[in-house]
């Protein structure tokens, strides 16, 4: 998370400097959005969490990378039956998705 962050202040110094309104500048803006999603399964309610960041070039096509991940813990339980002793396992469900 550290490096991403790292990324976006050296992006937005460099942006900085040549966000004129001059339209021969190749990047001409910095974007930065954040989102949020819910979701509903099984008759709960689960929050996704997610960020993207781009630039736009010559005023007319945008590029950029996101990143979304799930923050509501789901687990999943499994009962196993092991010499007549039975277990409760407990497997949470990570979600990331770029």
């Amino acid at each position: 998370m550290k490096y991403i962050l790292f990324i976006i202040i050296l992006l937005n110094n460099t942006i900085c400097f040549s966000n004129n309104s001059d339209s021969s500048k190749f990047i001409t803006s910095i974007n930065f959005n954040f989102n949020n999603r819910f979701s509903y399964s099984d008759k709960n309610l689960y929050n996704i969490f997610g960020f993207k960041v781009g630039f736009t070039m010559l005023k007319r096509h945008k590029v950029g990378l996101g990143l979304n991940y799930l923050y509501t813990n789901i687990y999943d339980y499994k009962n196993i039956n092991i010499d007549n002793i039975f277990y409760e396992i407990k497997s949470p469900l990570k979600y990331y998705f770029a």
